[in-house]
């Protein structure tokens, strides 16, 4: 005879896959149904229990996050375009990117590293015409200049798809543009578009590269266009500029020590945040 928990377990686990399913198809979940509230005792009931080994829980909630990400990457690809102009045309329409358009959203992006091996990422973008969001996050030391370029790009995919998934068909705008001054990050995700076999090659390259291929096929999905776009560095455009001192803003914060799990950390107005 088979025991009403494992029914239960069963019934919990079907449930929370049909949900998954939903969210990537970007459609409604529900909400409070009596499975959805056994989970979430279930989860509070685990995250509660052996308070005094409070590390071990959250190596064991790392694992589980990798490998939501490992499944979620199986037969996907990166879906976008990736342009490489020469470098007076790259200079040419990134200078022209000055106006805010409702229907397009420009991000800008870059990595920093420190003599002393200090690492960070920025990520810049408008919100309006005269109003720029501006984001840092303090990476692990000793990464590769590259390496840090494509983990920004992976996190501007990752806010993008924060910020339209779940909008209004009539409200998304039509394309997502990324700009990045390094086209070694940028032939990254040029051959993730065949496959993502580099990907174990990228230190963390699943856990802070792969949500955003992840988050690139989701935008697809959407019906918003992606593209990835060369910008020279340091050639006084003014969202290049940004970026830069974002990730040097990033990179300045000194973490003592990183929770298990947190690859990276958003640095604030204030500081640090886990």
């Amino acid at each position: 005879m088979v025991q009403p928990s494992r029914i239960l377990r069963t019934a919990q686990r079907a449930h929370k896959g049909q949900q998954e399913n939903l969210w990537k198809q970007s459609l409604l979940r529900c909400k409070d149904c009596h499975l959805c509230f056994l989970a979430a005792a279930h989860e509070i009931k685990k995250a509660t229990r052996g308070s005094d080994a409070p590390f071990t829980q959250q190596h064991e909630y790392k694992q589980c996050s990798r490998s939501k990400i490992r499944h979620n990457l199986r037969n996907t690809l990166f879906k976008g375009a990736i342009l490489i102009p020469p470098r007076y045309v790259a200079f040419t329409e990134a200078m022209s990117e000055v106006d805010f358009e409702q229907d397009r959203l420009v991000f800008w992006t870059d990595g920093s590293r420190f003599d002393d091996c200090r690492c960070g990422i920025g990520v810049v973008y408008r919100t309006s015409t005269f109003s720029w969001t501006k984001l840092s996050w303090s990476a692990p030391k000793s990464i590769k200049s590259h390496v840090l370029e494509a983990y920004s790009i992976s996190k501007a995919l990752e806010i993008a798809w924060e910020r339209f998934h779940d909008m209004e068909m009539e409200q998304r705008p039509s394309s997502v543009c990324i700009y990045s001054d390094c086209p070694g990050a940028l032939d990254y995700f040029s051959k993730f578009r065949q496959t993502l076999a580099g990907l174990k090659e990228l230190p963390y390259g699943e856990v802070l590269v792969g949500p955003g291929i992840i988050a690139a096929e989701r935008l697809s999905v959407l019906e918003i266009a992606t593209r990835l776009q060369y910008v020279p560095g340091h050639s006084s455009i003014q969202g290049n500029t940004y970026a830069h001192r974002a990730a040097r803003k990033g990179a300045k914060f000194v973490i003592e020590k990183r929770r298990p799990g947190k690859s990276m950390i958003a640095v604030g107005a204030k500081g640090a945040r886990n």
